[in-house]
């Protein structure tokens, strides 16, 4: 469902979108198409997961419930913090608006504290125009794991 950008639910109103997910299992980004505010509306955290679940993926074996860990990108301009302001200038319009600090579920230098068990991590790239490279640093003997982004 992609919603309809000429039709703007305003400030105080609400509108339900209901609709069949014929969409085999998965991991998908939710986010606003108002017309010429998408990227705003995204900065500004008006998107998020959108996670589809299936009998077809119980044969997989992967971990669940507490153990099944969805993370966020994002990065912001650190003087705006925590107010997440939308100030993009004529070269962040073309070429993207890059932020100085990377956020993680909304958290800077964020942990997880981990169990010695198996976890699924779905990583989304929410940002509006960063490209990441990710690793995962692990320690074993404090139990934490620390997803590290340039």
């Amino acid at each position: 469902m992609d919603g309809q950008p000429k039709d703007p639910v305003l400030s105080g109103q609400s509108y339900t979108y209901t609709f069949p997910v014929f969409q085999k299992g998965g991991t998908f980004f939710y986010h606003s198409h108002a017309h010429h505010l998408t990227a705003k509306h995204v900065y500004k955290g008006l998107a998020g997961f959108f996670i589809v679940e299936d009998d077809d993926e119980i044969q997989f074996g992967l971990p669940g419930g507490d153990y099944d860990i969805p993370l966020v990108i994002q990065d912001r301009h650190s003087i705006y913090q925590p107010q997440f302001n939308y100030a993009p200038a004529m070269m962040d319009r073309m070429f993207g608006y890059l932020g100085d600090v990377p956020l993680i579920n909304g958290t800077p230098e964020a942990y997880f504290e981990v169990q010695r068990t198996l976890y699924r991590f779905r990583i989304l790239n929410g940002s509006n125009a960063r490209v990441y490279k990710i690793a995962f640093l692990i320690i074993q003997i404090s139990g934490f794991c620390q997803l590290m982004v340039e």
